[in-house]
């Protein structure tokens, strides 16, 4: 969901067929022209923001608040801009002033969901989004992202369910069926994971990392893995190959536990591990003695979520 026009100021913009340039659809004014009101710094940063100028835009909604401090709308686009910037408290504040200035505000809703999401406080998160989808039921972002929250709480068949929803509204979005390809996988369905990757590479050849993932996926089914099979009890992070970890996760662990939860994403395509301890402690677990073994020294295909949850344990193992 892209941040909102006004109507007047500098004019109104529209995508260009094919790219994230947005063109004017009225001669009133240019981009380097200053605007003279607060719709018009509001429009300006919309453009900045579509065109990923984040700090140009903050400042134009900025501008735009100090001349009129009641526009909900602009609030939000600033709490969108702190979102694309990673500034999650800033942009809360700003989305919490959105809905108190206007409650039927959808936009505001569905990216305030975003924060929490994003915050691991995903059944705020999905409160937000009901409220989003309350007030635009055809919005197939907010479907979505609400799924995503569902997954991201190992509920995949509510998860699915939404992706579903999102793809009937629009099933020409290819993101759509990676996010429904994910639930899948969290479920322990790989073909019907490796399927939506496919439908994926069809929309859109060039999507980040599918065809890295669609690999990994093919290649888990070949080792006949269908994570998370074993009791969860058998695991130190049941979840860590098929959602987003968080603080809440790993607050808690020792040095040693956060050491084995990296490798157990590597254990689970049957990685044979050089160190004694490691390889001893993962032959232990029934999950992995019944898996196809990669030759030693063969290093497994990772999903990008796998990647970057690799990466904040180490941030842990760090501390």
């Amino acid at each position: 969901m892209r941040a909102k026009h006004l109507n007047g100021g500098i004019g109104t913009y529209t995508r260009l067929n094919g790219s994230n340039t947005w063109t004017k659809t009225n001669t009133t004014g240019l981009l380097g022209q200053t605007p003279t009101t607060a719709i018009g710094f509001n429009n300006r940063g919309v453009l900045y923001f579509d065109n990923r100028d984040f700090d140009r835009a903050i400042a134009d909604y900025d501008q735009a608040i100090r001349l009129d401090p009641n526009l909900a709308d602009t609030y939000a686009n600033r709490g969108q801009a702190y979102l694309a910037k990673g500034d999650y408290d800033r942009a809360m504040v700003d989305l919490n002033q959105a809905i108190r200035l206007n409650p039927n505000l959808a936009f505001a809703y569905y990216n305030r969901g975003i924060g929490y999401n994003n915050k691991g406080d995903y059944d705020r998160a999905i409160a937000d989004y009901n409220q989003a989808i309350r007030l635009d039921p055809n919005d197939a972002n907010a479907y979505d992202k609400r799924g995503t929250a569902y997954n991201n709480k190992d509920d995949h068949d509510r998860a699915i369910a939404d992706h579903n929803q999102a793809i009937r509204l629009d099933p020409n979005y290819a993101n759509f069926y990676a996010n429904r390809g994910v639930a899948y996988y969290g479920k322990g369905d790989l073909d019907k994971a490796i399927a939506d990757f496919e439908a994926v590479l069809r929309l859109d050849p060039n999507y980040p990392n599918a065809k890295q993932d669609l690999e990994t996926l093919r290649q888990r089914r070949r080792a006949n893995t269908s994570a998370p099979a074993q009791p969860v009890s058998d695991y130190i992070l049941p979840y860590s190959s098929t959602r987003r970890l968080t603080d809440s996760d790993l607050r808690s662990l020792t040095k040693d536990e956060l050491r084995l939860a990296r490798n157990e994403i590597y254990a689970r395509y049957g990685r044979v591990f050089r160190d004694e301890s490691l390889q001893k402690y993962f032959d232990s677990k029934s999950w992995y003695k019944n898996l196809r073994k990669l030759p030693l020294g063969t290093e497994p295909t990772l999903t990008n979520l796998e990647r970057s949850n690799i990466e904040l344990i180490q941030v842990y193992e760090a501390r």
